[in-house]
């Protein structure tokens, strides 16, 4: 994602929150992008349009806008960074597309215990 593609997301979420008053658009842009850049101009926009339509009342963060990708890649299957590459012989496949998950919303990971089952209850899936 580049930055005038940002820049124009941004502007175009700041006409929905009238009472948001942006001082500085390519220093906000850039926070932005530090934690949207990977992701591409399509999957931010999705996700602005989601945010918008569900909460009218406060101006997204980049944080709200990552979690609604990754709500959409979960529930679409929808890839919008690199694809995660298969399992290795080693690992079972619910441990290791969990901690590919951990890592991706910026989560520590560590190997299973009981404390998974309470991961997916804050991550709202079944395990």
């Amino acid at each position: 994602m580049t930055k005038t593609e940002m820049l124009k997301i941004l502007e175009t979420v700041s006409l929905a929150y009238p009472n948001t008053k942006i001082k500085d658009a390519s220093k906000m842009a850039d926070s932005y992008l530090l934690v949207l850049g990977d992701f591409d101009a399509e999957a931010v926009g999705k996700a602005a349009r989601l945010y918008m339509s569900e909460n009218t009342a406060f101006f997204p963060s980049a944080g709200k806008l990552k979690e609604r990708i990754v709500r959409a890649s979960l529930v679409y299957g929808q890839a919008t960074v690199t694809a995660i590459e298969p399992p290795k012989a080693d690992k079972r496949r619910e441990d290791y597309y969990l901690e590919e998950l951990c890592k991706f919303v910026g989560l520590g990971y560590e190997e299973p215990d009981d404390n998974a089952d309470l991961l997916c209850d804050w991550l709202d899936f079944e395990k």
